[in-house]
């Protein structure tokens, strides 16, 4: 039986499922975090400020907030949403015959190099308001439509960063638990049989 390697970066997960089924992606975007959009301005997105844009639109998964890139798309019912009052969570299934650009990306996931979560969206004049935070002013979004989701290096918003899964061969940098995985504040390569 295959082990299953765990990198713990943030909040994504990349699973491989069986084989011929492609990658699984699972991931959420965090509301009510703090973004530093500018030298004084800040930008937070208030919880279910998505929620009216993505029932029966068109939403995509990208690398780096490239359309010609695309990793997974409500369209095809390869991405699927679910808004809660904690964030915005997804699952992506990749096909199993991936571009190139889709394994580079998985790669870099599987590397640490994708930092985490950003999404596309725009802002209706009645969908935001602003408060002064100490010498900055804060941007709140309240509703925003959201078109795209993006996995990148360096994210505007904390705390949307990446966890990817997948099976692979054993080649344990330590092995240990699946408790123990869960808990580890490393956040290093873990497997276990």
């Amino acid at each position: 039986m295959d082990a299953l390697a765990v990198y713990a970066l943030h909040g994504l997960e990349i699973r491989e499922e069986s084989p011929g089924r492609g990658r699984r992606v699972d991931g959420e975007f965090r509301y009510g975090e703090t973004a530093v959009i500018g030298r004084a301005l800040s930008e937070r997105i208030s919880p279910k400020a998505f929620a009216d844009s993505i029932e029966g639109r068109e939403i995509n998964l990208l690398a780096a907030h490239d359309f010609s890139k695309p990793l997974a798309t409500t369209r095809n019912g390869s991405l699927e949403l679910r808004d809660t009052d904690n964030g915005l969570a997804f699952t992506a299934q990749l096909p199993t015959a991936e571009p190139l650009y889709m394994r580079d990306t998985m790669d870099a996931a599987a590397a640490g190099l994708i930092g985490g979560i950003s999404p596309g969206f725009t802002v209706p004049n009645d969908g935001h308001s602003f408060e002064r935070d100490g010498e900055n002013l804060l941007r709140i979004i309240n509703r925003a439509i959201l078109f795209e989701l993006s996995l990148v290096t360096r994210p505007a918003y904390p705390n949307t960063g990446i966890d990817v899964r997948e099976l692979a061969k054993p080649n344990p940098l330590h092995t240990c638990s699946p408790d123990d995985a869960l808990s580890n504040p490393m956040r290093e390569l873990l497997l276990w049989p």
